[in-house]
């Protein structure tokens, strides 16, 4: 049996040489993997429908105001003698 001694630069070389073989080929299989998962892709078992209802409230009295509106109001007691 023949050994033979091959190593990565003799690898390289030979892609290096056949690139466009090697592109070819990798654009043919992404275009027939991109058709398959297109074609191929299953019904949808079941459907769904969402619709959410947004009121505004138009009351924006405290929001602007430069007073805070949760402080406790103070409130004067009579002094005792």
């Amino acid at each position: 049996m023949a050994q033979y001694d091959v190593n990565l630069r003799e690898y390289w070389r030979i892609v290096r040489k056949r690139k466009f073989i090697v592109l070819v080929i990798a654009v043919i299989l992404g275009i027939f993997s991109t058709a398959f998962a297109i074609l191929g892709a299953p019904a949808p078992l079941y459907t769904t429908e969402c619709m959410i209802e947004i009121k505004r409230e138009r009351l924006v009295e405290g929001i602007y105001s430069k007073t805070s509106h949760l402080r406790t109001p103070t409130t004067s007691r009579p002094r005792s003698l």
